[in-house]
């Protein structure tokens, strides 16, 4: 060593390593995963319940021979489930009940009762460029719909057993569902911009902490 020079010592790096994922999956399984996180069911289940609104009045209306009444209901939607479908050509299943008033005029008397209904609704997420997913929503039929009536007096059990309003009021609650959700502003709804969420995700996750941080 030379004269007027100092050796410095030696100061080992750490060896940084970094660990293996917790669990290694194929980019077709990541994927997937992101697809499904992106159109979660219970998000899908909560955008459309926002969507069809959590009030639905119907009439009044002309109903049974020859327009014996009128028909009026306020239908309010009491829960909505949702799960992965378990036909494998859909993705999501959603029920929806409803619990609906109708107020019925026979020959100028009137009467109360209270409807329950139940919907189902399949949904399928297709991909669609660049990153995005269109929601497909399988159309309501009348059939599907589940209308049960308890009539609280002889008219309305009368309008009931012969104006159909079980029928009816089915025919009209898919009417109105498959208006709602066919609707241009709806449909634009429907498309989910994935690469905007991820995005999103990791300026709130990644970007955001680490300036919290230098700042």
């Amino acid at each position: 060593m030379s004269a007027g020079r100092v050796a410095m010592p030696q100061v080992a790096m750490p060896h940084v390593v970094t660990p293996p994922p917790a669990q290694a999956i194929t980019h077709s399984e990541f994927v997937s995963r992101v697809l499904i996180a992106a159109a979660a069911p219970e998000r899908i289940g909560s955008a459309l319940a926002q969507v069809i609104g959590d009030r639905i009045q119907v009439g009044p209306l002309a109903i049974g021979p020859v327009g014996l009444g009128t028909v009026s209901a306020v239908a309010v939607i009491e829960s909505i489930a949702t799960a992965p479908a378990e036909d494998p050509t859909w993705d999501i299943e959603m029920s929806a009940t409803v619990r609906l008033r109708v107020q019925l005029g026979i020959a100028g008397a009137m009467t109360r009762f209270t409807l329950l209904v139940h919907l189902p609704v399949r949904l399928k997420l297709l991909p669609e460029a660049p990153c995005g997913l269109f929601i497909e929503v399988e159309p309501l039929l009348p059939a599907d719909v589940t209308a049960n009536l308890l009539p609280t007096d002889l008219p309305s059990w009368v309008l009931d057993k012969f104006g159909n309003v079980s029928v009816f009021a089915a025919e009209k609650i898919a009417d109105y569902v498959n208006s709602v959700l066919t609707r241009p502003d709806i449909v634009a709804l429907r498309h989910v911009d994935v690469a905007a969420l991820i995005e999103k995700a990791f300026t709130a996750r990644v970007v955001a902490p680490l300036t919290r941080r230098t700042a």
